[in-house]
């Protein structure tokens, strides 16, 4: 009888649950529609004509028509947003597990580290080991990458594996790349094609949820990669003024990724290289050797080649926890790096080959690549030729999969631009490269230019979007901020808005003027753990630890 009570009050409880989901998300709706159309009512209201213009300030009436038609480089990252935080649940009930955790297959839980942090480390490792256990994960292991020892303690299904400084992958990767490729040569790794393998940073922490949703997402099979939600929140704040500017990453990640992953299964505006899950199998094809270029930001050269292998990308549900830099002088840094190596991602050069033997060779001309065919000895060759593969003179460094009608004529060239699959990101990144010059519309928001009633919309739903971003990062950081915390910030956006957008550009500007030659690492402030993670000293019977056997210290 108590039995079919609590389940009963389960139920409805589940239900209730789900019914105040539903009410956050159709008001969350009502605000992000009410603010956009607010403003779009306000743009459009005020028209102006060529007669407002003055003689003498025609040339400025230019420049600020190319300043507004800069900011339609940030359509498509709004609308998708926008989109994506409509279109599917803003505020999801907590995960429920659907898969049976005895029947996935192993699960390495992968951190990367230069070991510059070793406390952090320690504990991070040992708090996602205790999650993984709690949380009813069996084949699993927790496993730490660095440069340098950090020392850890010796359990079942914990593994440091230290990266030899005369390692040197085929291409020429370097930093970040480098160790995550080591685990992938052969002779160091000792996973099926039918594992997979969760990449965080030094300083992610898994939730349950975050967990439940990975062995969802392995269970349904419709994926080969996935990324979820990655809160920056986590802990006391160690920088306010940082940890504001990463509210918009909780509605980056729900709105924008999230739709794209579960719309197309692409990330065609880059992938994160925290909270990635792959599959074994599928990550060895696509590899982190890629050369330095696709080093700096390895996670969106990664998710270039995955898409162009043809790969499949879902979203996780869950989060996981992680902090903002400490300093703003490690956000400038870290911002610069990223900018830099979409740089390099966007502009890298290809390798060239052909998947057949009638290639006789590619040279370059005019500063383009083309694939000359002198001849076709199968008379019956598909319609379509597959070209895989880049290079830059010497490495391998890319896989690029382009389709060429067959040709009337013998003998014929073709332009292996591949730009298909990088037309998205580098829309991205040059709407986030020249971010000044779209803030310097609010300048010229009074200045009297005609601008077509189409033009003025576009231009106004990107500020609403991104300021309701804000808005949202906000209430869904607030269980990790605190209510009284999160409405102080609810009633200082009109402040914090102008100062985050102010500290992006700063960060843009920077990134402009000299080079970063170092994969620049944030420094990270280490918590003390509680006493209770040393409940994962111990683990069942049936678990199984790191493969082979032998690893495994009892």
């Amino acid at each position: 009888m108590t039995i079919k009570v609590q389940k009963q009050f389960g139920s409805y409880f589940d239900d209730w649950s789900e019914s105040c989901s539903r009410l956050q998300h159709l008001l969350h709706c009502v605000i992000i529609v009410a603010m956009v159309g607010v403003v779009e009512f306000v743009a459009i209201s005020t028209e102006t004509t060529w007669d407002n213009v003055e003689p003498n300030r025609f040339s400025w009436t230019i420049f600020a028509y190319c300043l507004r038609f800069l900011s339609l480089l940030n359509l498509p990252m709004c609308v998708a947003s926008f989109l994506g935080l409509t279109m599917y649940d803003a505020f999801p009930d907590p995960v429920r597990l659907r898969a049976d955790p005895d029947s996935l297959p192993f699960v390495v839980v992968r951190i990367v580290t230069r070991g510059d942090f070793p406390d952090l480390v320690r504990q991070n490792s040992l708090a996602n080991l205790r999650v993984c256990k709690e949380t009813g994960l069996r084949h699993y292991s927790i496993e730490v990458v660095t440069k340098k020892s950090v020392q850890l303690p010796k359990m079942v299904h914990l593994r440091e594996v230290v990266v030899p400084d005369f390692y040197e992958p085929s291409s020429g990767s370097m930093y970040k790349a480098r160790q995550l490729q080591y685990c992938l040569e052969d002779g160091i790794n000792e996973l099926g094609d039918e594992d997979w393998i969760l990449h965080l940073d030094e300083d992610s922490v898994l939730t349950p949820d975050a967990v439940k949703g990975m062995m969802n997402f392995i269970h349904d099979g419709e994926a080969h990669f996935g990324t979820g939600l990655v809160v920056t929140t986590r802990g006391p704040v160690s920088n306010w003024m940082t940890t504001l500017a990463d509210l918009i990453k909780a509605a980056d990640d729900m709105g924008r990724t999230r739709f794209l992953l579960k719309a197309f299964r692409k990330p065609w505006f880059g992938f994160k290289g925290s909270f990635l899950l792959a599959n074994a199998k599928a990550e060895r094809i696509v590899s982190f050797d890629n050369g330095p270029v696709g080093s700096m930001t390895e996670d969106a050269y990664f998710a270039m080649k995955g898409i162009q292998e043809g790969f499949r990308f879902g979203f996780i549900e869950g989060e996981v926890l992680e902090q903002s830099p400490c300093t703003l002088g490690d956000f400038l840094r870290q911002r610069k790096r990223w900018m830099q190596g979409l740089t390099l991602t966007v502009s890298c050069p290809k390798v060239i080959t052909v998947h057949t033997s009638d290639c006789i060779g590619y040279h370059i001309r005019d500063n383009h690549d083309f694939l000359e065919i002198h001849s076709l000895e199968d008379e019956d060759l598909a319609d379509d030729i597959l070209f895989i593969v880049a290079i830059d003179s010497t490495h391998l460094i890319e896989w690029t999969v382009l389709q060429v009608p067959r040709p009337d004529s013998r003998n014929f060239q073709v332009d292996l631009h591949y730009w298909r699959t990088k037309i998205w990101l580098t829309i991205f990144y040059l709407s986030w490269l020249l971010t000044p010059l779209i803030l310097l519309n609010g300048l010229f928001s009074k200045f009297p230019d005609p601008t077509p009633g189409i033009f003025k919309s576009i231009f106004t739903f990107n500020i609403a979007i991104s300021t309701y971003y804000y808005l949202y990062g906000t209430l869904k950081n607030e269980k990790y901020l605190g209510m009284a915390r999160s409405f102080l910030i609810l009633l200082c956006l009109p402040l914090v808005i102008p100062f985050c957008s102010l500290l992006e550009t700063a960060s843009v500007v920077y990134s402009w003027f000299g080079h970063t030659n170092d994969f620049y690492v944030v420094k990270k402030v280490t918590r003390v753990l509680s006493s209770s993670s040393s409940a994962c000293l111990s683990s069942s019977p049936s678990a199984r630890c790191w493969r082979p056997q032998a690893s495994c210290i009892p």
